[in-house]
């Protein structure tokens, strides 16, 4: 990210981002192309209120889903609206 910024980037302003990452259900109605998930809402809560700029988070349920190997990088972050929460133990672009 810090070599896009210095190097590529035509934009005004810095680029960040923030990753959430959850699973689960939810439930799609074709008749109203309406998506309904509580898993979905979610995430959505996770990356917009509790990742921090240029990171990923992650909740229990994906950790547990992950290799042993990457589990390493994720460190706990908290509860966030009841559950586990993890972040990278990196700093990513700096």
């Amino acid at each position: 990210v810090h070599i896009f910024n210095a190097e590529k980037n035509i934009l005004s302003y810095d680029f960040d981002f923030k990753i959430a990452i959850h699973n689960g259900s939810c439930v799609y109605r074709k008749n109203t192309e309406y998506i309904l998930s509580s898993s979905i809402n979610f995430v959505a809560h996770l990356e917009s209120s509790h990742t921090k700029i240029n990171s990923v988070s992650i909740s229990d349920t994906v950790l547990q889903n992950l290799d042993h190997r990457l589990r390493q990088i994720f460190v706990p972050d908290g509860i966030f609206e009841g559950n586990k929460v993890f972040s990278l133990k990196y700093k990513i672009g700096i």
